[in-house]
C-alpha cells in the first residue's frame, strides 16, 4: 500500500521545497546558537584559567584566536 501525502507532483515539489527551506533555517539557527555559546564559553574559560601568573586571555595568541572567532561568527550571521 502506497501512502500519498500530496495529491499531485506540483504540490509535492512545493511541499518539499518548503520543508527544505524550513530545515535550512532551523539548522542555521542551531549552528549560530552553538557558535555563540562556544565563543562565550571560551571567553569565560580564558578569563578564569591562569598560566605564568596571569590569565591566559592576556597572552597574545589566545587573544588573537578569540578575536578571529568573534569575527567569523559575525560574518556568518551577516551572510544568512
Amino acid at each position: 500500500m502506497k501512502l500519498n501525502i500530496v495529491d499531485n507532483k506540483k504540490n509535492a515539489n512545493a511541499t518539499g521545497g518548503k520543508l527544505i527551506t524550513l530545515l535550512k533555517l532551523y539548522l542555521s539557527a542551531v549552528m549560530q546558537g552553538t557558535a555563540r555559546a562556544t565563543t562565550k564559553h571560551v571567553l569565560n574559560y580564558t578569563l578564569e584559567k591562569r598560566q605564568t601568573g596571569r590569565e591566559i586571555i592576556h597572552h597574545q595568541n589566545v587573544r588573537k584566536k578569540i578575536i578571529e572567532m568573534k569575527q567569523y561568527r559575525v560574518s556568518v550571521s551577516m551572510d544568512t
